[in-house]
């Protein structure tokens, strides 16, 4: 079973990269259940840096909002927003 699923993965994992099928039609595809292949997309890197990414930048535009804007904070906000959306963007690149 456990190769199974490994296959299963590695298949999701490339059909998944080409954009062109929604969660519910890949677990259609893989005989597998919806809920096994949004885990499969939560675990994925990318999508953990997308996640980290929306709640930087929401800390950002506090930060620069805020009536007394700390401009070391905005400064160090703004630098690790770009080096996640690097990370993010490699890793959407290989697919993951």
């Amino acid at each position: 079973m456990a190769q199974t699923k490994s296959i299963q993965k590695e298949q999701f994992s490339k059909l998944y990269q080409t954009g062109k099928y929604t969660q519910k039609e890949l677990a259609e595809q893989l005989n597998i259940t919806a809920n096994t292949i949004s885990a499969w997309v939560k675990a994925l890197p990318s999508t953990a840096y997308a996640k980290l990414a929306a709640t930087t930048q929401a800390k950002l535009q506090k930060a620069l909002e805020a009536e007394k804007v700390n401009h070391t904070e905005v400064h160090n906000l703004a630098n690790a927003l770009t080096g996640i959306e690097r990370q993010r963007d490699k890793y959407r690149k290989l697919g993951l």
